[in-house]
């Protein structure tokens, strides 16, 4: 992929790897709600969620200032979505906290979104 040959010695490596699997694990969260898995799988992918978070934003951050504030809205649009799955996770997914994760995880894409214009502008 040519994503892959780019991401080979870029600065922002980890960063972008790390949003490739937050972006797959948001993925498997959704499927598991729209199944109705018992909340023991999507508490193990809240875990999982927060830990990958954990570390996408761990220093060093070897990118523009303008490109890490970017990353910075996109992470913080990250914690908003893991607040309300949290709130899911201890009462329940009822139809307006799916709607707010919903919500959340389109501003998810769209923080991301405006994070990579930036890159492709460098």
């Amino acid at each position: 992929m040519a994503e892959d040959v780019f991401l080979y010695d870029a600065p922002l490596r980890r960063q972008i790897m790390c949003a490739r699997a937050i972006f797959a694990l948001l993925q498997d969260i959704s499927w598991a709600l729209a199944e109705d898995k018992q909340r023991s799988v999507s508490r193990e992918l809240e875990k999982k969620l927060q830990a990958l978070c954990a570390y996408a934003a761990e220093p060093p951050f070897r990118g523009k200032p303008l490109v890490e504030r970017a990353y910075r809205e996109f992470l913080k649009h990250l914690n908003f979505y893991l607040e309300i799955l949290h709130l899911g996770n201890e009462e329940g997914f009822f139809p307006h906290i799916r709607k707010d994760l919903n919500d959340s995880l389109a501003d998810c894409r769209s923080a991301y979104n405006a994070f990579a214009a930036l890159l492709n502008e460098s």
